[in-house]
Order: C-alpha cells, then structure tokens, then sequence
C-alpha cells in the first residue's frame, strides 16, 4: 500500500503500533483497514499525496462516514 495516496506513512504507523505501543494484531489490522478505507476516499476525490489533504477532506469523509462531530 505504498504507492496510495497516504504512501509509506500507512507502513510507518503500522509499525509504531505493533513496535512501540505493542498492539495485538487483530488492533494493527483495525487501524490499518481504516486508513485503507481513508485512503480510498482521497483517491475518489483525486488525491495523490499527503502533503495534498486538507482539513476540509478530513470534515467531508467524517459527514460521509455519518460520524457526528464529536467522534
């Protein structure tokens, strides 16, 4: 998942969690298929990096998710 719109930061974070805060797998792979989710939606709206995302991407797949603000 490398080449996504998130790149190597997705790698990055999975080994954090299961490094640094020792995180069982079944908990790795929770957070891992939610930023695969995330980053299926940058892609959707024509994202291709990172440095790309805006607060307002973060705001409209929270109101597409159905999530209240305070989630």
């Amino acid at each position: 998942m490398t080449r996504g719109v998130l790149g190597a930061h997705v790698r990055l974070f999975r080994e954090h969690l299961s490094v640094e805060r020792r995180l069982g797998e079944n908990t790795v792979r929770a957070y891992v298929h939610d930023l695969e989710q995330y980053e299926e939606f940058l892609a959707h709206r024509g994202l291709r990096s990172a440095h790309a995302v805006r607060a307002s991407d973060v705001e409209a797949y929270v109101a597409d998710r159905g999530w209240a603000a305070s989630t």
